[in-house]
């Protein structure tokens, strides 16, 4: 009796151990292979037309949905995911992974295109406050914008012209 639970034991941290190293090092590994390659896709098919980026860009978030496991704390993945979407015109997708990029790094660029994506949804409040805080980061990001939104967010980044 005492060798069979000593066996079970044994099976038992060597199933965990197995779970660990997949969670740990496969999927992490098949991730950042696939971020490089969606990444090479991604850049083509924003020089593409609109309906051939547009079946690249699906190909490429069906790609990643088969390793986001393994890209949980990637700030890359879910800016491909945000890119891609944005390709199919899927703003709400677009602001989702911006959102899930922005929960594992505070990056200006990352509040500027939630912003302009949120710009896109009409939440124009939601825009004026990641605007701002982009700008707060970097200045030089409220360059493009113009009119009321400029004036808005200049305010509320506590910037003077």
């Amino acid at each position: 009796m005492r060798r069979s639970g000593v066996i079970l034991i044994r099976l038992i941290a060597l199933a965990i151990g197995a779970l660990t190293i997949e969670r740990c090092c496969i999927l992490p590994f098949l991730c950042n292979r696939q971020v490089r390659v969606v990444q090479r896709r991604t850049q083509a098919a924003m020089d593409y037309p609109a309906v051939r980026a547009a079946v690249v860009a699906r190909e490429n978030i069906e790609r990643m949905n088969r390793v986001i496991g393994g890209c949980s704390t990637d700030v890359n993945a879910q800016l491909l995911f945000a890119a891609n979407a944005k390709l199919i015109g899927d703003t709400q997708g677009q602001f989702e992974h911006l959102d899930a990029a922005l929960k594992i790094d505070q990056r200006p660029e990352l509040y500027y295109d939630r912003g302009m994506a949120s710009l896109a949804l009409g939440r124009v409040d939601a825009a004026v406050n990641d605007l701002a805080t982009a700008a707060r980061f970097n200045p030089t990001l409220i360059e493009d914008l113009s009119g009321e939104l400029r004036t808005r967010v200049e305010h509320a980044a506590h910037l003077q012209r």
